[in-house]
């Protein structure tokens, strides 16, 4: 009920009831994950970063020290997201999954290069080679190199990029002069 209070915009609603089961089931770790993105969206940040340390204190792990990193990121904490990144290597070191949160981070904070180095990085050992392939045509296209774009949105072969890469390939054809 919580994620339809969210969902309906309430949520004060959401909160209290997250706030309730948390109560009732404080061996939940995920309920107080969703307790801290609920509080961030309200502006409650402090609040927010409380309830996550707690979940991850009790749920020690690389997923939830990724759940803490994207609520770093959504709260538009970047370098702290990045730091935490950075210490995170050192407990698990070559993580796809720190390496693809840092190329998101990367991204977002316009460091295309470093984001473009850490997709690459990626694609070398195949993994989230789709959205890899994606975000490459994505930054392709912002560099205005709409043949690398072309080429690398082609890649995309299935998943929830496979739609959109097709619509950015058009553009890209657009931005050659080839609308046909």
């Amino acid at each position: 009920l919580m994620g339809l209070a969210a969902d309906a915009g309430d949520l004060d609603l959401a909160i209290a009831m997250a706030r309730e089961t948390v109560v009732l089931a404080p061996e939940w770790p995920g309920t107080r994950v969703w307790l801290a993105r609920f509080l961030l969206a309200a502006g409650k940040t402090s609040s927010a970063f409380e309830q996550m340390a707690f979940a991850l204190e009790m749920n020690p792990g690389l997923e939830m020290e990724l759940d803490f990193v994207q609520l770093l990121t959504a709260a538009g904490e970047y370098q702290d997201a990045l730091e935490r990144l950075e210490r995170l290597d050192s407990r698990y070191p070559g993580s796809p999954d720190l390496v693809r949160a840092r190329g998101l981070i990367l991204l977002q904070t316009d460091d295309l290069a470093g984001a473009q180095a850490d997709f690459m990085r990626l694609l070398t050992n195949a993994y989230f080679v789709n959205e890899c392939f994606w975000y490459m045509g994505q930054i392709a296209l912002q560099d205005g190199d709409y043949l690398q774009a072309i080429r690398y949105l082609g890649r995309v072969t299935s998943g929830p990029w496979l739609v959109a890469a097709r619509l950015s390939t058009s553009q890209a054809y657009l931005g050659l002069g080839d609308p046909d």
